[in-house]
């Protein structure tokens, strides 16, 4: 027997700074990242008598993007990435060269599926696909981060939409050689696993663990971040 949960929102975000929003909108970013989190779920968003969004269960989080963002699966890739002694999980589903944005509204974070904020993962990510996208445009993408639970802190923010990662320097930088990686072999639609792609690798004698941690011990990366960041305030 199927269970149904309905959640009446009133004033959801009456609070917020941006009052030119209208709450139709704020009610839609604040579940649309839960609608991809959890795609074997119904869901039945309805403002004032309109049905604002209408999802029925899926197979995948793909299928989900491809539902909610009305974007053909061709046009959407998967990279997914396990460390040996399984304590980090990356997965990546993004749209390809053919789904551009010219804002990052379309974009998604969670960190042990917990949907967050986090600038140093945004900033990886968009700065992987500057190389593919034309300027000013920017990718649809969900970004899935598992990490050992002791390695998070919920508590930066009251609202716990902001985490801080134990040794984030070096999760940065796996993160970006592994989706820099994968997204330059051919960024077309398909699944991508790294693991199973090693002629890419610099040196083909190198494990993929091994090319990961050579790269965790390179700090330019987060001397880039560090500047970008300073320029940009």
């Amino acid at each position: 027997m199927k269970s149904t949960t309905c959640l009446q929102i009133f004033r959801l975000a009456e609070n917020s700074s941006n009052q030119t929003v209208p709450n139709s909108e704020k009610i839609l970013d604040i579940l649309i990242p839960y609608t991809i989190l959890y795609p074997e779920i119904s869901f039945l968003i309805v403002h004032n008598k309109k049905t604002l969004l209408e999802l029925h269960p899926d197979s995948s989080e793909k299928c989900r993007m491809s539902k909610v963002f009305n974007i053909h699966e061709q046009n959407i890739l998967e990279i997914t990435w396990r460390s040996l002694d399984n304590s980090v999980f990356l997965k990546l589903i993004s749209g390809d060269t053919n789904v551009q944005r010219p804002r990052k509204d379309t974009q998604f974070i969670y960190v042990n599926r917990r949907p967050v904020q986090h600038n140093g993962l945004s900033f990886v990510t968009n700065d992987i696909f500057r190389n593919f996208l034309p300027s000013e445009t920017y990718p649809v993408f969900a970004l899935f981060l598992q990490v050992e639970k002791e390695n998070v802190d919920v508590n930066v923010h009251p609202a716990k939409r902001e985490v801080k990662i134990k040794n984030e320097a070096e999760i940065l930088n796996a993160v970006r050689t592994i989706l820099g990686e994968n997204l330059s072999l051919k960024i077309q639609p398909g699944i991508i696993s790294y693991q199973e792609k090693t002629d890419f690798l610099p040196n083909t004698h190198q494990t993929i663990q091994e090319h990961i941690n050579n790269m965790l011990h390179n700090n330019q990366f987060l001397k880039k971040f560090q500047n970008d960041k300073h320029l940009e305030q």
